[in-house]
Formats: structure tokens, sequence, C-alpha cells
């Protein structure tokens, strides 16, 4: 059977992918990566749901690197290379990541909030004429 929780990152991966479909516009920011803000998602994301409990045998992930495997491809899906090189705005990321480290453990509301907040039309800034 499976776990509430790991149901509630099921339904975050779907609404992940549904907030992540949009336009770009704003400025840049080329001192993050795109690989350097996946990863920091990654570790963030699977940082909480270890918090959260939910990194164990029978849990939403069995260990910390399958976390870590299943979040790099959630975040490399929503902010793709095509679309974000070079197009990180670090202070979205900072949002982004602020909001995963104080999501609530077992409110789905809050899960869907938080994906709200790292979708790629606010983190992969389109490059504004002037370079930036």
């Amino acid at each position: 059977m499976t776990q509430p929780r790991h149901l509630i990152g099921w339904l975050g991966l779907g609404a992940l992918v549904a907030f992540a479909i949009g336009a770009s516009a704003g400025g840049c920011d080329s001192s993050t990566s795109r690989v350097s803000a996946r990863d920091q998602a990654t570790t963030t994301t699977c940082a909480r749901y270890s918090t959260c409990m939910q990194i164990g045998t029978g849990l939403a992930y069995p260990t910390m690197e399958a976390c870590e495997i299943d979040w790099q491809a959630n975040w490399e899906k929503a902010w793709p290379a095509a679309d974000c090189d070079g197009k990180i705005d670090a202070t979205a990321l900072d949002v982004c990541l602020s909001a995963i480290r104080s999501t609530t453990c077992a409110n789905a509301l809050d899960f869907l909030s938080t994906l709200g907040k790292c979708t790629k039309a606010d983190i992969c800034k389109a490059t504004s004429p002037d370079g930036g």
C-alpha cells in the first residue's frame, strides 16, 4: 500500500510538471548554473523528506540515494537545459529552496504551494536584451 506522504510526492510531481510549463520572462543571474540549482533543489527536497521521516524502509523513499535520484530527475524535467541554461534567477531559487525547507510535512496543499514557487517560469528567466 502506498504511504500517504509518498502519494503527496507523486501528486507533487504531477503538479510540478503542470506548473513548470509556461513562458519565462525577466532577468537572469549567470552566477548560479542550472546544474547547481537542480542539485541544490534535490538536496533540499530530500533533506525535507528526511526531516519529515519519509526516508526508510516502507516510507516514501527507502534510502536518501533513492530520493536524490528521483528528485534530481524531477528537477531536471522542471528546469530543462534547453530552457534554463544560463537563465537561473538566484533570488527566485532562494525563494524556492526556502519554501521547500519550510513545507509542512503532512500537508498536501502546502506541498503544492511550495511547488508553485519553484516553477520554470520563476526559476528560469529569459535573458533580457542587455544580457542579464
